[in-house]
């Protein structure tokens, strides 16, 4: 599908590595935004989850950054054909060689998420679904460099790796305040994990969320969550 359609803009995906996809959709549903003047979208390939968060925030200025060169036109150009475009801005860049002059509120990515070596032919899928432990450690040193003292840090990665990532976030004085364990249905368990971090230690809230029925219906609560996004109704 080159265009996946959402109620308030449409995501062209024709040329990206990776298409929308639940994760997304998860994502960008439950992150909270409230309040935020400055995000940041790390690997924000479409551009979906810069979309998502400045259709629940009026006011806010999203920097996005993709190192991928087709994905970042494309992400351009959906910013450019939404109702938001003068508060989107999309750069081709590997975010981890940038040099941040700016402190942001609200941080968030949908990273790549296999902890191996980058293996098959086509590169640009491979460097959009793999990732190593270095680079997600050096994911949350930037992070904890340029999140504000009272910022979020939002993103979601499956949920064997759950342990692994408090401990990387702790080692960068970054606390989990909120887990939502994700299952894709009640006998399919542990699917993924959404992560909230700041850089204030407070109590951790730990909830599951099912994204589907046993007869392989959409859960109400998944409707509710997303029914603001959803182009057709679930």
């Amino acid at each position: 599908m080159s265009v996946f359609r959402f109620k308030k803009f449409d995501v062209k995906q024709a040329n990206n590595p990776l298409k929308v996809g639940t994760d997304a959709m998860l994502l960008g549903a439950f992150i909270d935004a409230t309040d935020k003047k400055l995000g940041l979208d790390l690997g924000t390939g479409t551009g979906v989850l810069s979309l998502m968060v400045a259709q629940k925030n009026t006011e806010i200025q999203i920097d996005a950054i993709e190192i991928n060169s087709l994905a970042s036109d494309e992400c351009s150009f959906n910013f450019e054909q939404s109702i938001w475009s003068n508060r989107l801005n999309c750069c081709e860049e590997n975010y981890l060689n940038l040099d941040f002059q700016k402190r942001y509120e609200l941080i968030f990515s949908n990273p790549p998420y296999h902890l191996e070596s980058i293996i098959g032919e086509d590169l640009d899928y491979n460097r959009a679904k793999h990732s190593d432990r270095n680079e997600l450690s050096e994911l949350f040193r930037l992070v904890n460099r340029i999140l504000s003292d009272d910022g979020d840090f939002w993103l979601i990665l499956p949920f064997q790796l759950q342990t692994y990532i408090q401990k990387i976030a702790s080692e960068n004085q970054l606390y989990c305040k909120q887990l939502i364990q994700i299952h894709a249905k009640e006998n399919k368990p542990n699917s993924r994990t959404i992560f909230q971090f700041q850089k204030k230690e407070s109590n951790l809230s730990v909830s599951d969320f099912y994204i589907r029925n046993a007869d392989n219906s959409y859960t109400e609560a998944y409707i509710q969550l997303t029914k603001a996004f959803h182009f057709v109704e679930l």
